[in-house]
This record gives structure tokens, sequence and C-alpha cells, in this order.
């Protein structure tokens, strides 16, 4: 029995079997990138789009309650707005019939102050709190978001229907369409030579 063959033929089936399973990879991981784009999309379509109202908060949920502002509780941050204006966007703690306390981001203007809103009805997309924790309360100067939360984080924000800078937000979860699409082609190009190779090994095997 020839071993040195036998050795041979088992190195080349291994090296053609890592090929394959290398290759299928790098294909799966291609797809997996082009339904990255389709998720993103779905996501920024729920963030733009119209929906019914929601009667539990979650990420992009739209809200609809009536609420009546807690006093002292309205102030601004700095915020830009596209393309490169300098403003700040003004907040409120609004007190609801079905969500508690509700932290709503109401308009957006040049200056640090702005006059207290007087809502009958609270109605935006529920975003998360994250996006707004780093950001540094300018007016009034004292406050912090733990002090005007109590110490009881959220874990989201409403951005009213009526506020004019929503395309910030928008900025976040806009899909990223070049990235994905680049990061696909070099994933199935891999994946297609890697194949390429397993098939060229598999020739060598038999001959």
């Amino acid at each position: 029995m020839n071993f040195r063959l036998i050795n041979h033929i088992f190195c080349l089936t291994f090296i053609t079997i890592a090929l394959m399973l290398s290759g299928a990879l790098m294909i799966h991981l291609g797809f997996w990138q082009l339904n990255k784009i389709q998720e993103e999309q779905t996501i920024f379509n729920k963030l733009s789009g119209l929906s019914a109202p929601e009667t539990s908060i979650s990420d992009f949920a739209f809200i609809r309650t009536s609420g009546k502002l807690v006093e002292n509780t309205h102030g601004s941050f700095y915020q830009i707005k596209q393309p490169h204006q300098i403003g700040y966007a003004h907040f409120a703690l609004f007190k609801t019939a079905n969500f508690n306390d509700l932290l709503v981001l109401y308009d957006w203007s040049p200056t640090p102050t702005s006059q207290k809103p007087i809502p009958i009805t609270v109605e935006g997309k529920a975003l998360p709190f994250q996006l707004l924790y780093k950001q540094k309360i300018i007016v009034p100067e004292t406050q912090t978001w733990e002090n005007l939360l109590q110490n009881r984080m959220p874990t989201h924000f409403i951005v009213s229907t009526h506020y004019p800078n929503l395309s910030h937000f928008q900025l976040f979860y806009q899909p990223k369409l070049a990235t994905h699409y680049n990061y696909a082609f070099q994933f199935f190009l891999i994946g297609i030579t890697l194949n390429i190779l397993a098939g060229y090994v598999f020739y060598r095997k038999t001959q």
C-alpha cells in the first residue's frame, strides 16, 4: 500500500473541503450584507413614515396621548440642522395619561431659549434615549438629565410630529448602501475565488 499516495490524496481532500466551506461562508456573509440593507431600510421607513398610534413605547413607535407640561422642565441643547445651521433643540417633560412622564423634543431654533410649550396632545416617534444622554443641556445651565428626570432614566424620548429637525436623527439610521454593497462584493469575490481554487485542487486530486 502506497501510504505516501494515500497521505497526498487525504491532504488534497482536506484542502478541497476547507476551501469549499470557506467559500460558502464568504458567500453567506455577502448575502448577510445585502440583508443588512433591507433591515436598515425597514428601520428608516419606520422612523420616517406614518403609522398608527401604539399602546406601548418601543423603538420608532408612534405615540399619541394627552399631556401636560411639567413645570420648570423645558430647556435646550446644542444641535446642528442640515446643512450646517447652528441651533438648539428644545425639550420638555410632559405628564401623560398613558405613558407616565415623557421627554419630548418639541422645537428647534437658532436661539437657546423658547416659549414654554402648552400642548394638549403629545404626538411623535419614540427614539432610544441613548441618542440624547451625552448631549449637554445648555438652558438652564445648572440642569442635567439626571436632575431633570429625577434619576429615572427613560428608555426612549419622543420626537414631536412637528419637530423641524427630524433629519438630524434620520442620519443615524440612514441605510449605509455603499458600505454594505462594497462588503458584499468583496465577500462574493472571495467566496467565488475560494470555490474556484477548491475545484482546481479537486481536479489535481483526480489526476
